[in-house]
């Protein structure tokens, strides 16, 4: 099909904000895909990288979904023109990369495709980066390990724990963990308690309560050996390493018999455009997790989407979207975009 030689973009400014502006559309190299985008989820790492990280002139924006229209040479997996997928990259990097324009590439081996009948374009795109991190966090090699979904079956009342379940990460990582047998505890406002028990969690407490710590002990029995940290802040990191229980990892600073890890989706999408060390295993876990795990657990209702709100007025809109994000205005939803253009 022929395709247009430039397309609009959501651009970082010089003042450290955001613009839709004109730019050359996007080539697949090797292993690479093209998509007409239909549509674009706003993600915390998206004003991260336009206030602190990034220079003026950047493609930003992570997570998109759309058609296939193009495909590089010696593609790895089966992905076709005409197929509809949702992928995730890391924009906010470089003038070759970014989820916000018309059209987008991404790595092949990274990208789901959508089963039919099961999710629509705009849930679809807002999975990348929250749902590839909660792969990356409990099931990557050098993270929790955690038994894959059907893998393995766990004594009754094996517990784990979320900070954050209301959160894109925490809505993904309570129905992974779920799946792998653990029942699940997790924190929130109390107006998202009812979010984060429809994506699963067991017990939900209000992270501001002062007794938030003793009541999960109580109701876990104090036996907590396993948690992820969904917000990662000072605060969020203390907090989960005191509900722990006792005496199961090796030392830390914050708590001697506590083993933390930390992790970033980035190094498992490998070298972009000269940037981020890549670990070739993580993303080895992560692409088998996305092709042999992911499309079957979808088709038969086991992961659902994000929660979602909708907002109108196309890529023009963004930047408005990660300005409101930025301040701190959302809560137990991600900001979608349709762009309909499929």
């Amino acid at each position: 099909m022929s395709l247009p030689k430039t397309v609009k973009a959501v651009v970082v400014q010089e003042n450290k904000t955001n613009a839709v502006q004109e730019v050359p559309i996007q080539s697949p190299g090797e292993n690479e895909i093209l998509v007409k985008v239909g549509a674009v989820a706003i993600n915390p790492t998206d004003w991260k990288h336009t206030k602190w990280l990034t220079k003026a002139g950047t493609y930003i924006g992570c997570d998109f979904a759309g058609e296939v229209v193009r495909v590089g040479p010696n593609l790895k997996t089966d992905i076709k023109v005409g197929d509809k997928v949702a992928s995730s990259v890391r924009g906010g990097v470089s003038r070759q990369r970014g989820a916000f324009p018309e059209y987008a590439k991404a790595s092949a081996d990274l990208t789901f495709i959508i089963p039919e009948d099961t999710w629509s374009i705009e849930e679809a795109s807002t999975i990348g980066i929250p749902l590839y991190t909660s792969i990356q966090a409990l099931y990557g090699p050098k993270t929790l390990r955690l038994p894959q979904p059907g893998d393995k079956t766990l004594p009754v009342d094996t517990w784990f724990f979320v900070y954050g379940g209301s959160s894109s990460v925490g809505q993904c990582a309570i129905q992974l963990a779920k799946l792998s047998g653990y029942k699940v505890a997790t924190v929130a406002s109390p107006h998202n308690f009812e979010l984060a028990k429809n994506f699963g969690a067991d017990i939900v407490f209000d992270y501001k309560d002062p007794n938030a710590i003793k009541k999960l002990k109580e109701a876990t029995g104090n036996t907590i050996h396993l948690a992820l940290d969904a917000i990662s802040l000072h605060d969020t990191h203390a907090f989960t390493v005191r509900v722990l229980g006792e005496g199961y990892q090796r030392s830390d600073a914050m708590r001697r018999d506590v083993d933390i890890i930390y992790t970033l989706i980035y190094t498992a999408f490998g070298v972009q455009d000269g940037n981020t060390v890549p670990d070739n295993e993580e993303r080895q876990n992560l692409s088998a997790f996305i092709y042999n795990k992911l499309p079957g657990l979808v088709k038969e209702g086991k992961i659902k989407p994000n929660a979602i709100t909708k907002w109108e007025g196309g890529l023009e809109r963004v930047p408005d979207a990660i300005e409101h994000l930025a301040a701190g205005k959302v809560s137990g939803e991600k900001i979608v975009f349709s762009l309909q253009f499929i």
